[in-house]
């Protein structure tokens, strides 16, 4: 069915794609004008709609260059504001939206975390309001033409490759596979630990056929220790797992590598909890409570909690599970080509 479906649409997809290779070539032409921020940029995208793991790979990099007067720039998918906005501590997920919000609580002392829909007037707000910072972190970036940031970073999900892939309508592409050669380097996200280097290989050369020259990296998701966020003597041994992101499976099956998982919950990316959705929620977990059962949250999701749910969820044992990114090849290639081009850079004014 899936196929029929895919050929039926297909005529729709090249399109689509045609036009948006149109506006490309329109800005690689030089009719519509890309600009480059003041300060040293990193650019995070991908070409495929949903998750590849862009927001802890944003996490990385403020990690990694952690010495750096560091802001992000996201759009804040699904907040309520618009225009630009520098986040604060008035704020919640719903003004900043749930992935700018969750840089916020993990690096608002030393990260200025902004929104704007608009990158590049956006950028020129940061450089006037804060000309010390010297690095800019770009969230979802890579069709954002307008914006040219000095590394673009393409990330490509292990399991569901963009090579296999079709533009939209027919498939989850943004834009034809052969877009991904624009990227200056390539992270393959979500591994396998058991991935081999036969495995690797083979994965290369299919990116290469659209991105050749292109370096490759693989990164896999560490999962950190529980948090509480009710008090509790003890963490649960079984879990009730409730997501709201586009790709809960890494996580499903880590936890049923624990033989920890009693049951999921799974909503849709940026999801807000209804109050009824709330209260299924905690008849659920009631369903399934023993002592050693605790409901488990991604830490974006836990971020974009209401007051409402979280008063509804009180008195049952809460927590969410840290993500950071680890890698199993190409991570020192990668460092050294963002350094190369940091220690390269020359400070122009976005004209």
């Amino acid at each position: 069915m899936k196929r029929v479906l895919i050929f039926i649409l297909y005529p729709f997809a090249e399109i689509y794609g045609f036009f948006v290779e149109v506006r490309g070539l329109l800005y690689d032409l030089n009719v519509f004008h890309s600009h480059r921020s003041a300060c040293f940029s990193i650019g995070i995208g991908n070409i495929t709609v949903g998750g590849t793991g862009k927001t802890p790979h944003i996490e990385y990099l403020i990690r990694k260059f952690k010495d750096k007067n560091i802001a992000t720039l996201s759009r804040g998918y699904g907040r309520e504001t618009h225009g630009f906005l520098t986040v604060n501590e008035s704020m919640n997920a719903t003004l900043a939206g749930d992935e700018p919000w969750q840089f916020f609580l993990k690096f608002g002392t030393f990260v200025k975390v902004t929104v704007g829909e608009k990158r590049v007037p956006a950028a020129e707000k940061i450089h006037t309001l804060y000309p010390e910072v010297d690095l800019l972190l770009m969230d979802d970036v890579f069709q954002h033409r307008a914006i040219q940031p000095d590394v673009m970073i393409l990330l490509c999900d292990y399991n569901r490759p963009f090579f296999y892939d079709y533009p939209f309508p027919a498939g989850r592409l943004r834009e034809f596979r052969k877009g991904a050669q624009r990227a200056d380097a390539i992270i393959v996200s979500k591994c396998p630990d058991s991935l081999t280097p036969e495995e690797r290989s083979s994965f290369i050369k299919k990116l290469n056929r659209y991105a050749p020259s292109v370096p490759v990296a693989f990164s896999k998701f560490s999962y950190g220790q529980v948090v509480a966020v009710t008090p509790s003597d003890r963490v649960p041994s079984r879990w009730l797992l409730v997501t709201g992101i586009a790709q809960a499976q890494p996580l499903v099956d880590y936890l049923q590598t624990q033989n920890s998982l009693m049951g999921h919950l799974e909503y849709a990316d940026h999801h807000n909890f209804t109050k009824e959705e709330s209260i299924k929620v905690l008849n659920t977990y009631q369903e399934l409570a023993g002592k050693d059962t605790g409901v488990l949250l991604t830490e974006k999701d836990y971020a974009r909690l209401s007051r409402l749910t979280r008063e509804l969820w009180k008195e049952i044992p809460l927590y969410y599970i840290p993500i950071e990114v680890c890698f199993l090849e190409g991570e020192d290639f990668l460092l050294q080509k963002i350094r190369q081009a940091m220690n390269s850079k020359d400070v122009v004014k976005i004209n």
